[in-house]
């Protein structure tokens, strides 16, 4: 399937961010499920250029190819984090969205 398309914060919480997409313009064969990909940025790095400024990474799935929209929870506060969505078929998975990122609240 191409790239999820417009993904966007609709909440960003302490320990939890709400991402929104819209799905694959084209999704060829049989629709498997969104892969949301989340990324946490190490302290002491600015930006996310090297594999080091990446201190962990999680993914989770998403099945219902009319749901455009996912909260992941379990993040730490006021932390720079980064977001990821792609769609795959039972071909695999297609390009990824565009990186966004946020920073959680203070709590």
């Amino acid at each position: 399937p191409s790239a999820p398309t417009n993904i966007a914060f609709s909440d960003v919480q302490s320990t939890s961010a709400t991402l929104t997409w819209i799905r694959p313009d084209s999704i060829l064969g049989y629709f498997q499920n969104y892969k949301i990909t989340t990324q946490l940025r190490a302290q002491e790095c600015r930006e996310w250029q090297s594999e080091e400024c990446v201190e962990y990474q999680k993914v989770q799935y998403l099945y219902e190819a009319d749901l455009t929209e996912e909260t992941v929870y379990g993040l730490k506060k006021f932390r720079w984090y980064r977001f990821q969505v792609s769609a795959s078929t039972n071909a695999g998975y297609g390009n990824a969205s565009n990186w966004i990122s946020t920073q959680t609240l203070p709590g």
